[in-house]
């Protein structure tokens, strides 16, 4: 039978156990804890967008089919006259029926992917209406569910050096997301 720890290894154990965050530093949504005047666009050009909304309609319904339904969004594959595709993503109606803050997020990340066009670690985007962005086409989906699909079919784990290349990939599409892209 072991002997019951002392005092001092249970008092040493609460504090090797102690959480990294305290409640009152933790915010379930990042975003909401830089909502309003603590959060200033850094250059002009974040404060606009180029709505391209005609081309939207333009798009003919025989064109598209459903790629994904996810919680609030649609994508769906557009295929072009020359025979290439895009991808068209949107929201869905019940879900941004009467958020008026969907639009404004919308046009950020519309903003952020138009500025960060000369990235070739971040998906271009080709248009943006209200809801909708109409972004370049990846067959093979993202990596997660590259990843995710090997796994479930019994595909080996990925090699160190493809973690490392994607590691890499990650942290210079990051690092292209928090520089003076826009110029």
């Amino acid at each position: 039978m072991a002997p019951a720890p002392s005092a001092t290894s249970q008092q040493k154990e609460e504090v090797d156990h102690k959480p990294f965050f305290t409640p009152n530093e933790f915010v379930p949504n990042s975003l909401e804890r830089y909502e309003g005047p603590r959060c200033k666009p850094a250059y002009d050009w974040q404060l606009t967008a180029q709505t391209t909304c005609n081309d939207f309609h333009e798009i003919h319904p025989e064109d598209i089919s459903v790629i994904n339904t996810g919680g609030s969004r649609i994508a769906l594959e557009v295929r072009d006259v020359d025979g290439s595709s895009f991808v068209l993503k949107a929201m869905k109606y019940k879900d941004s029926y009467g958020r008026s803050s969907l639009y404004e997020e919308q046009r950020k990340d519309a903003v952020i992917m138009e500025a960060t066009t000369n990235s070739p670690y971040i998906m271009d985007a080709y248009g943006f209406c209200a809801l909708s962005v109409l972004t370049e086409y990846s067959p093979g989906g993202n990596i997660l569910a590259q990843i995710k699909e090997a796994r479930l079919n019994g595909g080996s784990k990925m090699k160190t050096i493809d973690k490392l290349k994607v590691g890499y990939q990650i942290a210079q599409g990051v690092a292209d997301l928090h520089g003076d892209v826009a110029g």
